[in-house]
């Protein structure tokens, strides 16, 4: 019984990968565009939250315990903006993973529907899976192919 889910589970997570390379590519690319991100939104709040502990420590009289104050609260806050960001990183993961999935594979699938009209078998029907996207393109070339085989 062990042996049959661990097949199972090893198969499900081949086919969540169906073209790994430019899986990973788009899923990098979307890594990279939100790492941007988050570098610039922890920079710019980064430094106003130090004009506004300079501007504040101008004001005050006991500099070293407001600074203590307010780097006891970034500490806090940055750990929490951290986890957040590596939150949003593994939620774009799989994201990523789960959309290209659902074009990736019609594209399958479109690939040996043509390899099979290519080899002369017209009555080969494209069928995709539920919630992926293409559809009308995948009813298209069904259409090819009934037309093919009645010739």
């Amino acid at each position: 019984m062990q042996e049959n889910e661990s097949s199972f589970s090893k198969r499900k997570l081949r086919g969540t990968l169906i073209e790994p390379f430019l899986q990973s590519k788009i899923g990098l690319i979307c890594m990279g565009l939100s790492a941007f991100w988050v570098l610039f939104v922890v920079v710019l709040m980064y430094g106003h939250f130090y004009e506004l502990v300079e501007s504040i420590l101008l004001l005050t009289d006991a500099p070293e315990e407001v600074r203590a104050i307010f780097d006891d609260h970034w500490s806090s806050f940055s750990s929490w903006l951290y986890l957040s960001s590596v939150l949003y990183f593994l939620l774009t993961i799989a994201a990523s993973v789960y959309y290209t999935h659902k074009f990736v594979g019609p594209s399958v699938a479109f690939q040996k529907h043509l390899e099979e009209i290519a080899k002369g078998n017209f009555k080969h029907l494209t069928h995709l899976r539920k919630g992926d996207q293409l559809e009308g393109v995948a009813d298209a070339l069904n259409k090819v192919s009934e037309v093919l085989s009645k010739n």
